[in-house]
């Protein structure tokens, strides 16, 4: 692991926003370089996050059964277990555990999956588009259209 990893991991209990402003400060970087750093440190926390906790839910689902090399084999059931102590955001941004998350909660995090998943497939639309362009004007790559115009 990487020593931000390794200083994530240790804020584990700590939102992404007071982990980030924990590190900030065990880092002693100024004011303004705060002010700079803090939205980028956070993202970077989440996306590790997201994927630890992504890793479980895969384990949960059936689709794996390793969740890193620390527990190279995890039961459904233990991986559920452990589901249960991590967090996910709600579409109002609220971060909730999923073990204490309600319906409502559990709703609005779905309503957030479907627009994310909806903006995939509007992009994957735009690349098939994109291919049927370049192959109906029979060139390499869509600045070739804009060069025969």
């Amino acid at each position: 692991m990487s020593k931000f990893s390794d200083m994530v991991a240790a804020q584990r209990d700590d939102t992404p926003a007071d982990a980030a402003s924990s590190i900030l400060t065990k880092l002693k970087v100024s004011s303004e370089a705060r002010a700079v750093l803090l939205p980028v440190v956070i993202n970077a926390i989440a996306t590790l996050h997201r994927g630890k906790v992504r890793r479980i839910e895969r384990v949960v689902a059936g689709i794996a059964v390793a969740v890193d090399d620390e527990a190279p084999e995890m039961t459904r059931h233990e991986a559920r277990m452990k589901l249960a102590r991590e967090t996910f955001i709600t579409a109002e941004g609220e971060c909730v555990r999923w073990g204490q998350a309600t319906v409502a909660q559990h709703m609005s995090r779905i309503a957030l999956l479907h627009r994310q998943a909806q903006g995939l497939a509007d992009t994957i639309d735009l690349h098939a588009e994109a291919i049927a362009d370049i192959e109906r004007h029979g060139v390499t790559c869509l600045d070739d259209i804009r060069v025969m115009a």
